[in-house]
């Protein structure tokens, strides 16, 4: 019981930081990747909906990841 717990835990991080520097591969070999820099802060000039945007992110990524402890 305690060692399927643990591999699923240790599956579930490795999952994260292997879509993370996929993400990350990716991103590196695009040719674009300096133009896509400023093009966030331009399109999102309100500082309400950053906010927004962040407490949405955030609740989001909360539900997920506290998932993990729980079970």
């Amino acid at each position: 019981m305690l060692l399927h717990r643990t591999f699923r835990t240790v599956a579930m991080v490795m999952t994260l930081i292997a879509c993370a520097s996929s993400v990350g591969y990716i991103m590196a070999l695009k040719p674009d990747a300096r133009e896509d820099h400023g093009v966030l802060p331009r399109h999102l000039r309100h500082k309400y909906v950053i906010l927004f945007l962040i407490n949405m992110l955030l609740l989001i990524l909360g539900t997920l990841v506290d998932m993990a402890p729980s079970s």
